[in-house]
């Protein structure tokens, strides 16, 4: 049988895009791109090896909420991977703080308590850099400027262009120091 795998993405354009490279590789048996709001999706009970949320915790409210949403999806024993945004430092300026008002951020430590608290344990971490960090905020602001140059009479450009320069003032003022990034592999927790 093999690998085998669905990815759930609300963007239409994300998933054409995704399913053009499954096919380009030859992949369209084993890949499956579902385009709906992956807060909504149902999970077949226990039928993966591994959950995998990377960088959208929040469609579900958070860490804790999104992996009791991901534990359905995996058998007895399976793994859960989140990507996800942590207090790199703290105290975190009162401004920063308003502004990601409705953003559920943890230290690492308080991670690992949520996970726990969900019958989880951290195996591994991959921690991005200061580097992968700037490069991936970045990318987004060049996709942001290309779509830009592309849609000089868009009814959003305006918004799109606020956005931009909002995302730029709080990453380079406060993000950058503030806040970091991983992807937290977790097993069940070992019994005693």
């Amino acid at each position: 049988m093999g690998i085998t795998g669905t990815g759930i993405e609300l963007r239409k354009a994300c998933c054409e895009r995704a399913r053009k490279k499954i096919a380009e590789q030859g992949l369209g048996t084993k890949l499956d791109i579902v385009h709906m709001d992956a807060s909504k999706y149902r999970f077949k009970k226990g039928a993966s090896d591994i959950a995998v949320c990377v960088g959208a915790s929040f469609i579900w409210g958070g860490f804790g909420p999104a992996l009791r949403n991901l534990k359905r999806a995996v058998r007895p024993g399976g793994k859960i991977a989140i990507g996800e945004p942590y207090w790199n430092k703290l105290p975190a300026p009162k401004e920063y703080l308003k502004r990601l008002e409705g953003h559920p951020f943890y230290t690492e430590h308080e991670l690992l308590g949520l996970a726990r608290s969900e019958g989880y344990d951290f195996e591994y971490i991959v921690r991005s850099s200061l580097d992968d960090w700037d490069r991936y905020e970045t990318g987004n602001w060049r996709g942001l400027h290309l779509w830009l140059a592309e849609n000089q009479r868009h009814p959003d450009r305006k918004q799109v262009i606020d956005w931009l320069h909002k995302n730029q003032e709080e990453y380079l003022r406060w993000g950058r120091e503030y806040l970091g990034w991983a992807v937290y592999i977790m097993r069940p927790t070992p019994r005693a």
